[in-house]
């Protein structure tokens, strides 16, 4: 039998940080944590992106240096509620 080594993924952050205290989670994480992929980006709200796109450069490149991978994700489609006539 061939047993194979676990590994972590991270997902996005879903709460809203203030800029820095995002980038400098991730910053943390790719120095120390023990996740082999991270998935970054903005899952909730499109909205909230320009919060983190002054960093999102840096912090991509952060994840190049150690073994980890890091993965850019968008939301796929807004959802409008509207009231039924």
């Amino acid at each position: 039998m061939n047993a194979t080594t676990p590994t972590l993924t991270l997902g996005p952050v879903l709460y809203l940080w203030d800029s820095e205290k995002w980038r400098d989670f991730y910053f943390r994480v790719a120095d120390e944590a023990p996740v082999s992929d991270v998935v970054i980006g903005e899952t909730i709200c499109s909205k909230r992106l320009h919060f983190t796109e002054p960093y999102l450069v840096s912090v991509i490149n952060g994840f190049h240096h150690g073994q980890e991978g890091a993965a850019w994700v968008a939301r796929a489609r807004n959802i409008e509620h509207r009231a039924s006539a």
